[in-house]
This record gives C-alpha cells, structure tokens and sequence, in this order.
C-alpha cells in the first residue's frame, strides 16, 4: 500500500512541476531560437508540450478534484499545491483521509487504522522521496522522456468509447533510458485551458497508475496554514515509513 502513496504522490506533484519550467530557460531558448510563423503549419508536439509548459510556469497553486486509480484501489479527494512544493490531499475515499507534503516532511493520515505515517524528506539518502517528489527535481523530467502526440495533433475525446466525452489532446512521453521510473505517461490535456486532466503512468513493473483531475481553481488563495495538520490524538503515529519492511 505505501507504495500505492508514494506513486500517487510523485504524480500529483509530477501534474505540475513537469511543466514548470524556469522563465529563464524559456528566454535562453527564446533568444537562441528563431522561429517563422506559418498559419497552415501544424504544432508539434514538443511546440504543445511548450504552451503548456508556459500555462503551469504562471501558476502559484491550484486546487482541483482528483480520482486515483492504481493497483484495484480507487481514491478521490481534493489536491491543493502551492509553489515551491507544498500539497494536500483530503479524500472522500476513503473517507478523511489526509496526505500533506510540506516540502521537508510527507504525512499520510488513515483513519481506518488510526494511524499517522511520516516521512522525513530532507536526508541526502538518493532513495529518499524528496528526490524526486519535489518541483525541484521533477521539473527536470522532460529531459529524459521523448514527447509525442498519442494519434496526432488533433483534439480527441478523453474517453475513447465515449465520442461525446471532452475533447482533448494527448501526450505520449516515452523515457530515453531504463533509470527513469516510469516507462510511458499517457497525458490528456485540455487543449483551450492548457491544463492537465489526465495522466496514466506505466511503470517498468508494468504497474498502471491513472489519475484525472476536474474543477482546477487556479492561482486561488491558498493560505500557508492548510499545509498544516492536527494529528489525532488517538492516532498511532510510524515514522520513516517508506524504509520500513
């Protein structure tokens, strides 16, 4: 199961920090790159990747409704992320569970066993979560993942057995080498708003992990203090738990 959490958290930051590139990057290649508009050209799909990418680098934090789906456990709730790398996640299944992520420690509340599992995240350990479970680092992920479009350029429904569900455009990012943890990311994204609404990840053990995201509010003022939690009183509390056998 932790491994279900671990997963499902390192993509709900990945939603966000894959695309949050520095401006600074953008106006290096701006300035050493010359481009010719051509109105009967089609956009490729690292040009799409770009746009978005320029959509997620304006956005400070966002909160939205998530579903996760990732070996036969289903969970919903509501993701709240604020740059630099703060995220909370209540859910409504299973019922008031909490996952915070406040940058330097991961905490996951399960009501059902009245128990709090922490995670410190500032060690140097190359294992550790921070390493990859931050913008920081994931930001640098495009690099190692081929980008291209699932069918073409062309918007899409998000559900290919539903013609009349939302029109999409898709993403395939295939990895360049075996040291990236996910061999394929299956990425829907709204092609007006520029926002992420699906990913399905594919890891090397042929894992599938799925999440969808509706009703972004973007840039909503999202104080500090809802990346602080109140233990229960009650709560039995594991530390270290991604070491634990």
């Amino acid at each position: 199961m932790k491994r279900v959490y671990f997963i499902a958290i390192f993509l709900l930051i990945f939603n966000f920090s894959l695309f949050s590139q520095s401006k600074a990057t953008n106006k290096t290649n701006n300035k050493n790159t010359k481009t010719t508009t051509n109105p009967n050209q089609i956009m490729t799909a690292a040009d799409f990747f770009q746009k978005v990418s320029d959509k997620y680098a304006s956005i400070t934090q966002y909160e939205a409704d998530v579903k996760i789906s990732a070996n036969k456990t289903e969970m919903e709730g509501v993701v709240s992320f604020k740059k630099p790398s703060m995220l909370r996640m209540d859910f409504s299944v299973p019922e008031k569970q909490v996952i915070l992520y406040n940058g330097t420690e991961l905490l996951i509340y399960i009501p059902k066993s009245s128990a709090v599992l922490r995670q410190d995240t500032t060690t140097d350990d190359e294992q550790n979560v921070a390493t990859v479970a931050t913008p920081q680092g994931l930001s640098l992920m495009n690099r190692y993942y081929s980008i291209q479009y699932e069918n073409g350029p062309q918007s899409e429904p998000i559900d290919p057995d539903n013609p009349k569900s939302k029109k999409v455009k898709k993403l395939v990012l295939t990895r360049k080498n075996n040291s990236e943890s996910f061999r394929t990311m299956n990425i829907a994204i709204d092609p007006k708003e520029l926002l992420i609404l699906k990913i399905t990840a594919v890891t090397t053990n042929d894992e599938e992990f799925i999440l969808s995201f509706d009703n972004y509010a973007i840039n909503a003022d999202i104080p500090d203090t809802r990346f602080l939690y109140d233990i229960p009183p009650d709560a039995n509390e594991y530390n270290n738990f991604l070491y634990a056998e």
